[in-house]
C-alpha cells in the first residue's frame, strides 16, 4: 500500500531549511528597522525611537526563534529521531511561522507609521 504521506524525516528537513530561510528574513526587517532608527538625527527625544528599539528586540527574538528550530531539527536528525522531539521541532517550527508573522506585521507598522 503506497501513500504520499512524507516521512517524518522529510518533515524535520523541512522544517530545518525553511526555519534557516525564515532566519534570514528576520535579519532583513532587522536591516528595515536599523535603517529606520539611523535616519533620526541624535537630538531626537527617546519617545520617538521607542518604537523602533522595541522592534529590534522583537525581531532578534523572532531570530533567536529561527535558530533554535534549526537547532533542534538537527539534533532530531543526529539522534535518529526520538519521537518527543519530532513533536517539539514541528511546535517550535509552527511557532517560529507564528513569530515571524507577527515580526512582520511589527515591522510594517512601525517603518510606516514614521
Amino acid at each position: 500500500m503506497a501513500t504520499d504521506a512524507p516521512v517524518r524525516k522529510d518533515a524535520v528537513t523541512g522544517a530545518l531549511s525553511a526555519s534557516a530561510a525564515l532566519g534570514g528574513l528576520t535579519l532583513v526587517f532587522l536591516g528595515v528597522i536599523i535603517g529606520g532608527y539611523r535616519a533620526f538625527s541624535g537630538a531626537t527625544s527617546q519617545g520617538a525611537v521607542a518604537p523602533y528599539r522595541r522592534a529590534v528586540i522583537a525581531v532578534l527574538i523572532a531570530f533567536a526563534g529561527s535558530l533554535v528550530c534549526v537547532a533542534l531539527s538537527l539534533v532530531w536528525l543526529a539522534t535518529g529521531g526520538p519521537s518527543f522531539l519530532y513533536a517539539i521541532v514541528l511546535v517550535a517550527f509552527f511557532a517560529q511561522l507564528a513569530g515571524v508573522l507577527a515580526v512582520a506585521i511589527a515591522t510594517t507598522y512601525v517603518v510606516m507609521s514614521e
